[in-house]
């Protein structure tokens, strides 16, 4: 096989495998939910079933990291651990 053939299946691959999102933009900003108003870093953001985990530093390179719970029934963060 060569590599146009390789292309050509990769990319038959890659058609097979998608899927069609629908987004339901109707009352879409009651289910919008803002992280924090603070500036800094975020990553490892998680849903899980009531809440949000994630990561955050603020801006700066000696800053310490903090891994918050943000819960999505009482809309309050709470701070876990600072790493």
């Amino acid at each position: 096989m060569n590599n146009r053939q390789k292309i050509k299946k990769e990319e038959k691959a890659v058609e097979n495998d998608q899927k069609n999102v629908n987004i339901d933009f109707d009352g879409i900003y009651d289910r919008v939910v803002e992280i924090t108003p603070e500036s800094g870093y975020y990553w490892n953001i998680k849903g899980v079933e009531g809440g949000i985990y994630y990561i955050q530093s603020k801006m700066g390179s000696n800053s310490s990291k903090l891994i918050f719970f943000l819960s999505l029934r009482i809309k309050k963060r709470q701070r876990l651990v600072l790493i």
